[in-house]
């Protein structure tokens, strides 16, 4: 019997790791999310804006680009050497 509850409380605690660790997953990305939302809203406006330079558009692209494709900031890298 103690052997079963031991089992039982390792399971538990197993189970409420990997629930911690999808939450906190889950707020990374609506946090993401948040911030291209923003990033996107401020985009309009400056695509909208003819006093905005087209390379200061590109690079907000490029930001956001980042954020959704990690890899996208070694390939920015690359162009820039």
């Amino acid at each position: 019997m103690v052997c079963e509850t031991k089992d039982s409380i390792q399971k538990l605690r197993k189970l409420r790791e990997e629930l911690c660790g999808k939450q906190s997953k889950r707020k990374n990305a609506f946090a993401v999310k948040d911030v291209i939302v923003d990033e996107l809203k401020v985009l309009k406006i400056h695509a909208s804006d003819p006093d905005v330079c087209r390379d200061d558009i590109v690079s907000k692209i490029d930001s956001l680009l980042v954020l959704l494709d990690p890899d996208r900031e070694k390939d920015l890298e690359k162009c820039n050497e």
